[in-house]
């Protein structure tokens, strides 16, 4: 059986090799430093969901759902953020984020909201 793949994006190099661990077992990862190189890989290639971090320099994760969100609608989309502002929150999920997680990020809630959001699809 093919795993399903997720493309992972921080800015962060230590979050981005956490999450690839703690994922690689269950999925196919793909790690990105750049929103902007999701952008271009999906141009050429299909994933099953996004995780993202919230906080960037070249654009937030809600700037990258939403330019992604316009060529691939029912792409699902988690943000995990080291913020819990209630505006942050909301606005994301008025956007259509599936789910927006607070770092540090329970492990076991992460791979539920991930199977979730696939089976979802």
């Amino acid at each position: 059986m093919n795993k399903r793949t997720i493309l992972v994006v921080d800015d962060n190099f230590s979050n981005l090799i956490l999450l690839e661990h703690i994922l690689t077992d269950f999925y196919n990862i793909i790690a990105f430093s750049s929103p902007l190189k999701v952008i271009q890989h999906l141009k050429e290639k299909e994933a099953d969901l996004i995780i993202s971090d919230l906080v960037m320099p070249e654009m937030t994760g809600i700037e990258l759902f939403q330019k992604i969100k316009t060529e691939k609608p029912d792409l699902p989309f988690i943000i995990l953020s080291a913020y819990d502002k209630d505006q942050d929150i909301t606005k994301a999920y008025e956007q259509g984020i599936y789910k927006y997680m607070v770092k540090p990020v329970d492990i076991p809630e992460l791979l539920k909201s991930i199977e979730k959001a696939i089976k979802k699809n």
